[in-house]
């Protein structure tokens, strides 16, 4: 069915299950919580016409006093510039290499890569 701006309606939630306060996302913790939203016909809630689902994260990102912070605590950047080449392959650069690099940054205490692409 084409749908055409006198069709469309927007609807509210019908019911939002929370036990207590989440616990909030971070790189050493990823708490997840798994997100369901069901589109329904009718009111009645009958059959769903389509479901999805996927997995949510709680976290707060602010700047405050000039500083950036991730769930109240300050976090400093520390990065680096990555090239797509390996000393072996040149280009073609294998999974096994992108998971020593990664390895070899967070031993480091790298906390964000800027990829670099050339044409």
């Amino acid at each position: 069915a084409n749908l055409n701006k006198d069709s469309i309606k927007t609807f509210g939630l019908s019911e939002i299950v929370c036990n207590g306060t989440p616990k909030q996302w971070t790189a050493e913790n990823p708490n997840l919580y798994t997100l369901v939203l069901a589109l329904y016909k009718d009111d009645q809630c009958s059959k769903p016409l389509q479901v999805e689902s996927c997995r949510v994260g709680f976290r707060t990102v602010d700047i405050i006093d000039g500083s950036l912070t991730i769930n109240g605590k300050v976090v400093t950047i520390c990065g680096c510039n990555r090239h797509e080449h390996d000393p072996d392959s040149g280009k073609v650069v294998s999974l096994e290499s992108m998971a020593l690099d990664i390895e070899l940054l967070k031993s480091n205490n790298f906390n964000s890569v800027r990829t670099s692409h050339y044409p």
